[in-house]
């Protein structure tokens, strides 16, 4: 794993800042030089936190003083950090977001509060192939989706040893000095070097087989012959005779759907035929009504018309005619002399000369004669007396009957009246009868419709009392199903305990054997790998702290994973001083580094759980050190890491410069622009 680059914003004393480090394997060095609270130890807390978060950076002072005074109280700026890094042929880009909310201004200046709810963690992972994928956002899980990224890729374990500053190196040192280094040893090798896991899975498979002698033990305990008792022998037929049930009960069930399904297909097409049949009901009523008002219109226009007849007979009939008759009898009056004119005979002298057979002139008539035929036809021309006496009777009778000149002027208007009414009448019947044919067209059958109704009615209250039957029934077939399966479920338990006991027994103790043996061989592959890799790591630590102190000593780490060193000259384990101390921390940690490297090339097994490259982020690392050892620093500690990340002050970067000089990639300065911000420039 490298370091590659980081930006930052709002992020404590940067503002705006991105910064690369070298990655080069000739010239590892990235070197940071500035002041004290320029804001050496502000950039190697922003990997810190852009990657492992609260768990090593408090974040409740992130924010930069100068972007919160720009804004508004209650408003929010973004402190964002984004590191990016190089592992195992892909590069990973992690970006942190935590918004901060400007409050009110207290009596220790200005005040934030960070909204943790908002906060952002996000990783963009490029393989070697340049297709990259996202993961993480806001919220919980997607954060801890990220974090185990960086799990995989720098394991919680091995934080502390990638990130020095002078209180941290302080405290190492003294542990170096004390029995304490046996726990840090222990750790960086279990962490660097996968021991942990090994040891882990042998702890796991221990578990177990305590667990499986006490499962043994109680089984064993137990009376066998209870699972092979007589009175289980019977328990087949049994079972045979609860499946039967259940299959007769399903079966019955079934059925019971059936019917169920039929009696409401039943009682949908029934309830249709009652909607159909009210329908047709109401229409029977209408028709009824409008021949009732059919009825009514007829009759009383039946009453008009015979009014308006008789007023028209007695006062019309003579109001029309009277000029015409005038007119007849002056016409005939006007001929000349009616009694000189028109003969004076009569019909009964017609009858009495037929009678008599013998004519006015004296001819006989003839039956069959045409004298004979010739007086029946004038008979029939002849009114009963003379024409004179006719017209005196008709003139006589007009009088009396056709009063004209009594005629009341209101009764023309009153007739004028019955006739329009006549007429509405007539339409209003005519109205009904297009209603009565189109209603009897809509009907098409006649009958009581609400006799049907009634009928249909009584036959789905009987499907659904059926459903409710069948309902019921599904109930109890049901509980019968239950409690057979039950039955048979205890049955064959009881059956399976006594085929299985014994194999159970047997299984077990196999189980335990082979879980034993794994975990014996387990804890032998890490006794004799512990040993072997003590061996080596002395080895690779004697080389180091040599190259690192230049002094005659032997360093060592024991079985009990303590830190000693023997001076020859003094013959005996002796205290180091504060200086030598920090060289051995450093030798120690680079040591196990490389050894963790050597393993990869000899056997690709331990790749999953062994850390091949660190960078080591060191801040003031040289302050415990005299320009010699500053010196003896800076020439060796580039070949003993992949990376090297060093922030120094001035005063010691000239005694370290001219060392270092050849294995530096990058170098920066970092300039504070005021009590709140600062910058870093190449």
């Amino acid at each position: 794993m490298k370091f590659k680059s980081i930006a930052m914003k709002n992020f404590r004393c940067f503002k705006d800042q991105k910064v690369e480090f070298s990655t080069k394997l000739n010239k590892n060095v990235s070197l940071f030089i500035g002041e004290n609270t320029s804001g050496k130890t502000t950039l190697s807390l922003a990997i810190q936190w852009c990657l492992f978060g609260d768990d090593i950076v408090k974040s409740d002072d992130l924010a930069n003083n100068d972007a919160l005074q720009k804004i508004s109280v209650n408003d929010s700026i973004e402190v964002s950090v984004s590191v990016e890094i190089e592992c195992r042929h892909s590069r990973y880009t992690f970006t942190r977001v935590l918004p901060f909310k400007r409050c009110e201004n207290s009596k220790n200046g200005l005040e934030s509060k960070p909204i943790y709810n908002e906060t952002s963690f996000e990783c963009t992972i490029y393989d070697k192939h340049g297709i990259h994928v996202s993961r993480g956002g806001i919220g919980e899980n997607k954060i801890k989706e990220v974090e185990h990224i960086v799990t995989q890729i720098s394991p919680k374990k091995i934080r502390n040893f990638l990130f020095f500053d002078g209180e941290r190196l302080q405290s190492l040192a003294d542990d170096f000095n004390t029995q304490k280094s046996s726990e840090t040893i222990r750790t960086a090798i279990s962490a660097f070097l996968g021991l942990d896991t090994v040891k882990e899975a042998a702890q796991r498979l221990n578990q177990p087989i305590r667990q499986g002698v006490t499962n043994v033990k109680r089984i064993l305990d137990k009376d066998l012959s209870k699972y092979t008792d007589e009175s289980k022998k019977d328990h087949p037929d049994k079972i045979k005779d609860e499946e039967d049930k259940i299959a007769s009960a399903t079966a019955e069930i079934e059925n019971c759907a059936l019917l169920k399904q039929e009696y409401t297909r039943q009682i949908n097409e029934k309830r249709k035929q009652i909607d159909e049949n009210k329908e047709a009901a109401n229409l029977q009523l209408r028709r009824s009504q409008e021949e009732e008002l059919k009825h009514n219109f007829e009759s009383t226009r039946s009453s008009l018309i015979r009014e308006v007849k008789n007023k028209f007979s007695t006062i019309i009939g003579p109001l029309f005619i009277r000029e015409k008759i005038a007119e007849a009898v002056r016409t005939i009056k006007a001929t000349g002399d009616i009694q000189n004119d028109v003969p004076f005979i009569r019909a009964e002298t017609i009858d009495w000369l037929l009678q008599r057979g013998i004519c006015i002139c004296g001819e006989k008539i003839e039956q069959g004669s045409q004298t004979e035929e010739f007086l029946k036809q004038l008979k029939k021309s002849l009114p009963p007396n003379s024409i004179r006496g006719a017209l005196q009777e008709f003139l006589q009778s007009v009088e009396i009957v056709y009063d004209i000149d009594n005629l009341p002027e209101n009764n023309l208007k009153f007739i004028e009246n019955q006739i329009e009414k006549i007429h509405q009448l007539t339409e209003d019947i005519t109205n009904c009868d297009r209603k009565i044919e189109h209603i009897n067209k809509q009907l098409g059958t006649k009958g009581n419709f609400e006799d049907w109704i009634n009928a249909l009615q009584l036959q789905v209250t009987d499907l659904e009392s059926e459903i409710s039957k069948l309902d019921i029934r599904t109930g109890e077939l049901q509980n019968q199903i239950i409690e057979a399966t039950n039955n048979k479920n205890r049955l064959e338990s009881e059956l399976q305990a006594v085929n299985q006991n014994v194999t159970e027994v047997e299984f077990l103790k196999k189980c335990i054997s082979y879980t034993d043996a794994a975990a014996e061989t387990l804890n032998d592959f890490y006794n004799k790998h512990e040993k072997t890799l003590l061996k080596k790591l002395n080895y690779k630590v004697q080389q180091s702290f040599s190259l690192l102190t230049s002094v005659a000593n032997e360093p060592s780490i024991g079985n009990d994973y303590v830190f000693r060193c023997r001076f020859p000259d003094q013959g005996a384990n002796s205290p180091l001083s504060g200086a030598i101390s920090t060289m051995a921390v450093f030798a120690v940690i680079t040591s196990i580094i490389q050894l963790g490297k050597d393993i990869l090339q000899d056997d690709q097994q331990f790749t999953a759980s062994i850390v091949d490259t660190v960078p080591l982020v060191m801040d003031a690392p040289m302050s415990p050190f005299d320009k010699t050892r500053i010196k003896k620093f800076g020439e060796n500690i580039p070949k003993l890491a992949d990376q090297i990340i060093i922030f120094t002050k001035e005063n010691d970067f000239e005694n370290v410069l001219e060392s270092i000089r050849p294995y530096i990639g990058k170098q920066y300065k970092i300039v504070r622009d005021s009590e709140s911000a600062s910058h870093i420039e190449a």
